[in-house]
């Protein structure tokens, strides 16, 4: 009876191990599976995000070139206020799928409202600079040359930060082919 029992539990050891084994191997195939469909998923978030650069490069070049026309009243402000880039409504159009959202870096939505927030005080410099430029007192045209120098430094700023954020958002996408 000793060397049945001694079967019965090897049969029952074996089919263990072999349930174990099969379940590892089942489990680990499914979290490979579902890190891929998550990269999958950050892959296609990002690749949205990073088509945002290309409109506020775009965006930046031309208010950029307005703003100066601006200045140097070669356009009055009804022509810039009609002519500035409407970016924040441009990339509300091309956002991210909602059910993507939760899964991007926090950096992504933070980064991009902080260039929208200096693309905005552009425009509110710009005016108001422009508006000096026009004033008929020597003491607000004297200010406003000085605000004016200000304002290209904020415009380099803001360059480099949508360069920044270009690289950033590349290199987040390089991360999920990994």
């Amino acid at each position: 009876m000793s060397e049945a029992l001694y079967g019965l539990i090897g049969v029952a050891l074996g089919g263990l191990l072999s349930f174990l084994s099969s379940f590892w191997s089942e489990n680990k195939k499914w979290k490979r599976e579902r890190n891929l469909e998550k990269n999958r998923d950050l892959r296609t978030a990002l690749g949205t995000s990073v088509k945002w650069i290309d409109h506020m490069q775009n965006s930046y070049y031309h208010a950029s070139v307005i703003s100066q026309n601006f200045l140097q009243k070669k356009i009055n402000e009804d022509e810039f206020r009609k002519e500035w880039p409407k970016l924040q409504s441009a990339l509300a159009k091309m956002d991210v799928e909602q059910k993507f959202i939760p899964i991007l870096p926090s950096k992504v939505y933070s980064e991009g409202n902080q260039i929208l927030k200096m693309f905005e005080n552009a425009f509110i410099k710009s005016i108001s600079i422009g508006q000096s430029f026009r004033h008929s007192n020597p003491e607000v045209v004297a200010k406003a040359k000085e605000e004016y120098s200000v304002l290209w430094n904020d415009w380099s700023i803001l360059y480099n930060k949508i360069d920044e954020y270009g690289k950033y958002l590349n290199s987040e996408l390089n991360k999920t082919y990994d």
